[in-house]
């Protein structure tokens, strides 16, 4: 196995770990970690779109924006601003 694959190989167990620990958190303060993940799941959509809308009135291309623009209308959409 290459250098790349290996590291790719323990980077993925690293995360699997670090998901499995937040679970097991999340249920031992009484959470279903399930329904937490698809209630930020919704909220991030939501600020994406938002996101989306304003780049729209901006004329901008998302994929054309600079990360200063995105990180501005991000935080817009963070604060439910269009």
């Amino acid at each position: 196995m290459n250098d790349k694959r290996k590291r790719d190989a323990h980077v993925r167990e690293e995360i699997g770990d670090l998901l499995f620990s937040v679970v097991n958190v999340s249920r031992k303060l009484g959470f279903d970690a399930e329904e937490l993940l698809n209630e930020s799941s919704a909220k991030f959509v939501k600020r994406f779109l938002i996101l989306e809308k304003e780049a729209k009135k901006r004329n901008l291309k998302i994929d054309k924006a600079s990360n200063e623009e995105l990180d501005e209308m991000w935080e817009r959409a963070k604060k439910g601003k269009r």
